[in-house]
């Protein structure tokens, strides 16, 4: 399986600096933290953007959805997971889902701790991510979806429900260890 991720800041790419957390992790930084990624799918990384989510601006949102579109078109790409800032993860992932309507599966993930911080949740939620990915190629379903604390989520219906806990995301169509097949 062939998964692109497309990077764009957040906490899963930040790390503390003089002026406080700040995205300064690449896409490429993020996968090194999780090499069993390796053994579910072989990955690209693209970095998009370096920004926290409470940043992101319209132009960064339409550059994202593009780039989602062209891999939506790309036969060779089975699924795009984008790391994001969880403050407007959820706008982004309806953005996405109303907007690009893609057929392959896309997958929001990103992190309530920094990977600077004691247990970082960041590479559970990319192999989360990762593995949502393959069950969804599997049975060819795509659509936008938010992978958070081994959980998936749907991008129409996601919102964050917690400004700090692991298990930040909540929607009332939770789709529920729909990957737990993927091993």
């Amino acid at each position: 399986m062939n998964v692109t991720l497309l990077s764009t800041g957040g906490t899963i790419a930040s790390t503390d600096a003089d002026s406080g957390p700040r995205p300064t992790q690449t896409g490429a930084q993020l996968l090194e933290a999780v090499p069993e990624l390796e053994a579910h799918a072989t990955l690209t990384v693209e970095d998009v953007a370096q920004v926290p989510s409470y940043e992101l601006d319209a132009a960064t949102l339409e550059t994202i959805g593009e780039r989602v579109r062209e891999l939506d078109a790309d036969p060779t790409v089975d699924t795009v997971v984008v790391t994001h800032g969880t403050d407007t993860m959820e706008e982004t992932a309806y953005y996405l889902d109303v907007t690009v309507r893609q057929e392959t599966p896309v997958f929001l993930t990103g992190a309530q701790r920094r990977p600077d911080e004691v247990s970082p949740d960041g590479p559970s939620n990319l192999l989360t991510a990762v593995r949502a990915g393959r069950a969804f190629v599997e049975r060819d379903a795509g659509g936008t979806f938010v992978a958070f604390d081994e959980e998936i989520h749907s991008g129409r219906a996601v919102t964050k429900a917690h400004t700090s806990a692991l298990e930040a995301f909540d929607d009332a169509a939770s789709i529920r260890e729909a990957f737990a097949s993927a091993d």
